[in-house]
C-alpha cells in the first residue's frame, strides 16, 4: 500500500490495526503480512514530532510479534518488534500511563531472551516489567502490591 505523503498515515494506521485484528479472528497470514507492511509505511510517514508516533511503533511492534508467534519464528521479526516497542517506550513519561507498553516491551524481551539464552534480555525484560508495575495505578491489584512491598522493604539503619 503506497501514499502520498504523512497526511494519509492516520488512515492507513487504521487500517493496519484492522488487517492485524481481521488475522487475530481469522488466522489469515496475509492479512498480517499486508498489516506489517502497512504500520511500516506509517511509522515511515509520520513525523517524529507527532504524538501519535509513539503508538504507531507500538502498533507495528505489536503486529511483528504476533507474525513471530504465529508464523515459523523469524528473528528478524522480534528484533523488530522490541526495537519498534522500545521506541514506544522511549518517549514516555512515568506517569502511570506506561504500564501496558512497558508490559508489552518486557514480554517480548523475554521471550528473545527465553528462546536465544540470553541474560541481557532477560535483564533488560526485568527492567520494563518493573517500569510497568510502579505505573499501575495505587488502587489496583497489583498498585496495592507494588506500594506494600516497597513499603516492606527497611532502609539499613545507621550504626549507633
Amino acid at each position: 500500500v503506497s501514499a502520498p505523503g504523512p497526511e494519509y498515515a492516520p488512515q492507513l494506521g487504521m487500517l493496519g490495526d484492522a488487517l492485524y485484528k481481521r488475522h487475530r479472528l481469522s488466522g489469515a497470514t496475509e492479512d498480517l503480512d499486508e498489516a506489517v507492511d502497512v504500520l511500516r509505511r506509517v511509522v515511515e510517514l509520520t513525523d517524529a514530532a507527532d504524538p501519535h508516533l509513539g503508538a504507531w511503533h507500538f502498533t507495528l511492534g505489536r503486529a511483528l510479534l504476533e507474525r513471530d508467534r504465529s508464523q515459523a519464528p523469524r528473528w528478524d521479526d522480534l528484533d523488530s518488534a522490541i526495537e519498534h516497542r522500545g521506541v514506544s517506550c522511549a518517549g514516555l513519561v512515568d506517569d502511570g500511563q506506561g504500564g501496558e507498553w512497558h508490559h508489552a516491551l518486557g514480554y517480548a524481551l523475554d521471550r528473545r531472551g527465553e528462546s536465544r539464552g540470553q541474560p541481557a534480555d532477560t535483564d533488560a525484560a526485568i527492567d520494563a516489567f518493573a517500569v510497568a508495575a510502579r505505573s499501575a495505578p495505587a488502587s489496583s491489584p497489583l498498585g496495592s502490591a507494588v506500594s506494600a512491598s516497597s513499603a516492606s522493604v527497611s532502609s539499613p539503619s545507621a550504626p549507633g
